[in-house]
């Protein structure tokens, strides 16, 4: 059996604060991952950010809803710190820094599109074009709960790989042709649906995994990468340390 891979959920979040360089960073050192889940939201000059929101309350020094600001706006915040004070400094990062650190390190980056809200227009050429200039093609998954966004992907870019996120499994998950990979609530996967996504020639990811027990499930039923805020306690999973 092919093993699961290690994605870290907002880069090493279980330690450190979302989104951030040094989530990231330490991802990749500490966690021992094979990718990194993040976050895309539009600014108001339509620079792409990693953030999980729209709103910068939670996460950041920062208030209301990121399109309302510049990138220049948005630096000014300070994205480390109400995670704890010892972070202080951390920034909002532009996908650019986690698309050369996907390339570079030679991991994955599942990309979420948080196009949920209807901000943001045009937002799936903007992230194509930034994952060309970089030159990521093969480095990327573009995920979104919305059918319309993964086709608009897969006509533009038709090469590049595509998540549809579930809540739950899709009753009709042989309809979505425009999918690749389903990435599902791992609270409602078992062995069928992990062999009805297979059945098709889809992969299966699912999030979000902390628990050790649910890491050994999710392992043992199969599924092909796991979403952990964890990427330490997943990679012991793995390697049979835990």
């Amino acid at each position: 059996m092919k093993r699961a891979l290690n994605i870290a959920h907002r880069g090493f979040s279980g330690k450190y604060p979302e989104n951030t360089n040094i989530a990231f960073a330490k991802a990749l050192t500490e966690g021992y991952c094979d990718g990194i889940e993040v976050d895309v939201h539009m600014t108001k000059d339509k620079m792409l950010v990693l953030i999980h929101d729209d709103k910068l309350d939670r996460t950041t020094t920062g208030t209301g809803y990121i399109k309302d600001y510049t990138l220049e706006e948005l630096l000014e915040f300070d994205a480390g710190i109400k995670y704890d004070s010892k972070f202080k400094g951390q920034k909002i990062l532009c996908i650019k820094s986690a698309l050369e650190l996907a390339k570079k390190y030679n991991v994955k980056l599942y990309v979420e599109l948080k196009d949920n809200t209807g901000h943001y227009e045009g937002l799936e050429e903007e992230v194509l074009d930034r994952v060309k200039l970089v030159g990521a093609e093969d480095k990327v998954i573009i995920s979104s709960y919305n059918v319309e966004t993964l086709r608009k992907v897969k006509e533009v870019a038709p090469n590049i790989q595509t998540a549809l996120l579930c809540k739950e499994m899709p009753w009709d998950i042989r309809s979505y042709r425009y999918a690749d990979a389903i990435s599902c609530n791992y609270e409602k996967i078992d062995a069928e649906a992990v062999a009805t996504v297979h059945s098709i020639g889809k992969t299966l990811t699912v999030w979000t995994v902390d628990e050790v027990e649910d890491m050994h499930r999710m392992k043992d039923l199969g599924v092909d990468a796991v979403i952990t805020n964890h990427p330490d306690t997943f990679n012991d999973v793995i390697n049979g340390l835990c």
